[in-house]
């Protein structure tokens, strides 16, 4: 358009007789068109009074005698900038402010990862509100994380689309290659207007952990100790197998030793009418692994020469070692039977449950510490008169309740079927994970083994065993971060 565009109607020429008034549609796009009014518009400020328009309606007014077509374009090149059509008036226009106090407040809120989770990997999801348009018309998002230090925050990375979204973001893979790490998350909402000043919201710091795969080791990293135990099995080895016992060890072959040991005293004098077999994944333990294996009945082994971690020997044992069972004792390498209740026919009460209930896909047989992060049933009743409960995940839990790596009777072939193998991916870390997809379609339960017990810590026949110096439990050496 010409440089007359900017010239006021009283100094154009008049119009003639019939012509018709111009409307403030008109004259508003006359304006808009006039390199003057335009970087008037760039410098008005933008308030949430409703005087987004005054810097330009005042530019505009001395042009125009008729000031009710002067309010019509003010209140029009107003609708123009809530519409979002403002970006039309030409370089330099702004975008909308965000509403100051008194007005909704701006919020930004994380919707992944949750607080108090465990993730495979770090993919950033969150919502902006309080804003009447896109917040990315206005603003640029900050994720700040800990990627080394714990608690020392750090900008990772800089969201300025919502088709960006999920933003996948990591923490120090030089300082942490392999492993599970912990870390808090903080994401900030910034103005373009002033990039570096206060942020306009900042979420509330997120706790989560990020799982990681296994570090595979050879060398000497077997921890073994003294411990003379072993049992001979009757009917060793056994062709046509009901149960499979699964042990899983790194290291610390005297609990193993133990392990065995009470669960095959355990079956041979309180449960002999059960064919069982044991199967036994042993993760880089080093030379003193053949010793057990000659020592103790074994109908199926894998002795590893590297650690391929908690995840992969559990699906070798489960899903591999063990398919001529129907059903599995997983008993990891610390856990013994207690002889205050060895005398129970705990596995084939088990075994009678799983028959009976065809939502329950394990038994536990371990004092459970799952038990404030699942919703426990009432007592029922097989018609051999087991009790137990139901032990299904809880809306809102991390996961815990539906498995555990530790001592249970599984229904392997349920799992199998309808659950698979676990993930692993998440390296050490698939236990909650796969508990997350067996708890989607089954429950656990607990069985009353005392009178008057209510809980899995009274009726379990099972102990951890493995502790240090100052009677703490700890996990196997072969478990922990490299």
């Amino acid at each position: 358009m010409s440089r007359g565009s900017c010239q006021s109607r009283k100094d154009k020429a008049p119009l003639a007789e019939g012509d018709i008034q111009p409307s403030a549609e008109i004259l508003a796009a006359e304006l808009l068109m006039c390199p003057r009014v335009r970087a008037g518009i760039g410098k008005s400020s933008f308030s949430s009074s409703g005087d987004m328009a005054s810097t330009a309606t005042t530019r505009a007014a001395p042009r125009f005698r008729d000031t009710h077509i002067v309010g019509q374009l003010a209140h029009l090149v107003l609708l123009m900038v809530v519409v979002g059509a403002w970006e039309s008036a030409g370089e330099g226009a702004q975008a909308p402010s965000v509403p100051e106090a008194g007005e909704e407040r701006v919020t930004i809120e994380i919707v992944s990862p949750q607080e108090m989770t465990t993730v495979l990997a770090i993919d950033v999801v969150f919502e902006v509100k309080g804003l009447a348009g896109s917040w990315e018309d206005c603003c640029f998002v900050d994720i700040l994380l800990d990627r080394e230090i714990f608690g020392v925050l750090q900008t990772v990375h800089t969201v300025n689309l919502v088709e960006e979204l999920p933003v996948r973001v990591d923490r120090d893979r030089v300082a942490f290659p392999h492993g599970a790490t912990v870390h808090q998350m903080v994401l900030r909402l910034h103005s373009f207007n002033e990039p570096d000043g206060l942020p306009i919201a900042q979420t509330p710091v997120v706790l989560f952990r990020l799982a990681g795969e296994r570090y595979v080791f050879g060398g000497d990293e077997a921890h073994t100790e003294s411990f003379e135990g072993q049992m001979v099995r009757a009917g060793f080895p056994v062709a046509y197998p009901t149960v499979c016992a699964a042990f899983l060890s790194c290291g610390r072959l005297a609990l193993l030793r133990r392990g065995m040991t009470s669960l095959v005293r355990h079956m041979e004098e309180h449960e002999p009418d059960i064919p069982y077999e044991v199967a036994w994944v042993d993760n880089n333990s080093g030379p003193d692994a053949i010793a057990v294996y000659l020592d103790f009945g074994i109908e199926r082994v894998s002795l590893n020469r590297a650690n391929y971690g908690v995840t992969h020997g559990m699906n070798t044992l489960l899903f591999d070692l063990c398919r001529r069972s129907r059903y599995v004792i997983t008993m990891e390498e610390d856990w013994e039977w207690v002889a205050e209740t060895s005398s129970k026919p705990a596995v084939a009460m088990a075994i009678e449950v799983l028959q009976h209930d065809r939502g329950v896909i394990g038994v536990v047989l371990r004092s459970e510490g799952s038990d404030p992060y699942v919703d426990l049933s009432e007592w029922r009743q097989t018609p051999g008169k087991v009790e137990y409960r139901l032990r299904c995940i809880a809306k809102g839990s991390p996961g815990y309740g539906a498995w555990t790596n530790g001592a249970a009777v599984w229904d392997r072939d349920i799992l199998e079927r309808d659950v698979g193998r676990q993930a692993e991916a998440w390296g050490d870390d698939g236990e909650l994970e796969y508990s997350k997809r067996v708890g989607k379609k089954y429950c656990a339960a607990h069985m009353r083994i005392k009178a008057d017990c209510e809980g899995s810590d009274c009726n379990a026949v099972v102990r951890h065993i493995g502790e240090d110096r100052n009677g703490q439990l700890v996990r196997s050496p072969g478990w922990t971060r490299v």
